[in-house]
C-alpha cells in the first residue's frame, strides 16, 4: 500500500475495513485541500453517471450519488486540514476489545468516535467497569449535536474515524483565545451566546459552549420551579446562556459559570403590575409539599397557594388562582386554586 493510501485509511479500527481501498490521489499537504479531479471509475458507490431526465430543460438536480461525493470531499477535506464538521449522535457501539465508541452518520458514511477521544473519564470510577461507566456516559449525550474532526477514512466500507475532543479544542482556540477586529475577546464575563444541551440529569442540564462542557443547576435555568430538567430538555437542544464567569487556565484551558434564566428579563420585577390581587389567572401544578401548592403561572413566577377544600390537585394539573398578594420585596406571590382542569386526589 502506497504511503497516500495508507494516509487516507489511518485511524480506522482493522475490525471495520473490508479490504484495502484504493484511494484518491491526495494532494501535497500546501495545494488545495479538495483533490481537483477525483476518478469517477474509483468511486461507483459514490457517483452515478445516470442521466437524470428533469422537468425544466437544461437544469440540473442534485442525486443522492452527488450528496455522497459532496459528503466525501468534506471529510477528506477535515482530514488534511482539521475542518470542523458537525454531527448528531445516533447510537453506542463495543468494539470487538469491549471499548465503546460513539457512532453517527454523514450522509451515507459512518461516523466511529472512540469513548477516549468523545469524552473526558470521569476523576475515579468507583470499582466499576470503565467501559461501562463509558458506555453510560456516551448514551446520555445520544441526541446531542456535537462537532468533530476526521482522523481516518475507509473508503470502500464508507467508515471514518474522527476525534470529538480534538474539534473542542479547535473551538475553545477560537472563541476563548481568539480576539475581533479590535481586539477584543469574543467571549467573556456577562456576554450572552448559543450553547448545545449535550445531556440532562434531574437537577441540571450539561451544555456545551464552544468547546467547553459545564453543567447549569436547574436553579439557574428558569425563575419557576424545575423539579426534573429532562422533562424541559433534552440532548440536541440550542439554549441561550449568560456567561456569568469565565476563567482562562494554561494550555487553553477554560472554565465557566453559565445561566440560561439570566438571559431573560426577571418576571418577579413587575409581579406588581401583572398579578393583581383578587383577580384571576391560570397556571399549573409544579409541587405539592408541606407548605402548600406551588403553580407555575403562565406569566413566568411561581405562586404558593393553600389546599383546595376539595381535594389536592395532580402534579401537571392546570387551574386557576385568585391572587392574594403580589410583594415585590420578597419576590413571592400567595393565592388560592378556585378551578381546577384536571382529576383531584
Amino acid at each position: 500500500m502506497s504511503d497516500k493510501n495508507e494516509m487516507i485509511i489511518s485511524g480506522v479500527p482493522p475490525e471495520e475495513r473490508t479490504g484495502t481501498p484504493e484511494a484518491t490521489p491526495i494532494q501535497n499537504e500546501s495545494e488545495n485541500l479538495i483533490p481537483a479531479a477525483p476518478n469517477r471509475q474509483k468511486f461507483t458507490n459514490i457517483r452515478s453517471d445516470q442521466r437524470v431526465v428533469t422537468i425544466e430543460r437544461n437544469s440540473e438536480v442534485t442525486t443522492q450519488a452527488d450528496k455522497q461525493m459532496k459528503h466525501f470531499l468534506e471529510l477528506l477535506a477535515s482530514l488534511r486540514s482539521r475542518h470542523i464538521l458537525t454531527g448528531k449522535l445516533e447510537g453506542v457501539e463495543v468494539s470487538e476489545s469491549g471499548e465503546p465508541r460513539a457512532s453517527l452518520y454523514y450522509g451515507e458514511f459512518k461516523i466511529l468516535i472512540p469513548s477516549f477521544e468523545l469524552i473526558d473519564p470521569p476523576e475515579s470510577f468507583r470499582d466499576m467497569d470503565p467501559n461501562e461507566v463509558m458506555r453510560y456516559l456516551i448514551t446520555k449525550r445520544l441526541g446531542a449535536e456535537i462537532d468533530f474532526v476526521v482522523k481516518g477514512i475507509d473508503q470502500e466500507a464508507n467508515l471514518v474515524v474522527a476525534s470529538r475532543k480534538e474539534a473542542m479544542a479547535l473551538r475553545r482556540r477560537q472563541f476563548f483565545f481568539g480576539q475581533d477586529r479590535d481586539g477584543n475577546n469574543l467571549l467573556y464575563e456577562g456576554v450572552i451566546a448559543e450553547a448545545r444541551v449535550v445531556s440532562t440529569i434531574r437537577t441540571g442540564i450539561f451544555v456545551e459552549l464552544f468547546g467547553v462542557e459545564a453543567f447549569i443547576s436547574s436553579q439557574e435555568l428558569s425563575y419557576q420551579r424545575i423539579l426534573d430538567a429532562t422533562t424541559a430538555y433534552v440532548p440536541g437542544q440550542r439554549v441561550l446562556v449568560k456567561v456569568l464567569s469565565l476563567v482562562r487556565g494554561p494550555s487553553q484551558s477554560v472554565q465557566v459559570t453559565l445561566s440560561v434564566k439570566q438571559t431573560q428579563r426577571n418576571p418577579y420585577d413587575s409581579i406588581v403590575e401583572k398579578y393583581i390581587p383578587g383577580n384571576h389567572y391560570i397556571g399549573t401544578v409544579t409541587m405539592v409539599d408541606v407548605n402548600g401548592v406551588f403553580v407555575a403561572l403562565d406569566g413566568g413566577v411561581d405562586c404558593l397557594c393553600m389546599y383546595p377544600a376539595r381535594g389536592i390537585p395532580l402534579i401537571g394539573s392546570r387551574v386557576t388562582v385568585r391572587i392574594h398578594k403580589a410583594d415585590p420585596e420578597t419576590r413571592r406571590v400567595n393565592g388560592d386554586i378556585i378551578h381546577t382542569a384536571g382529576r383531584i386526589e
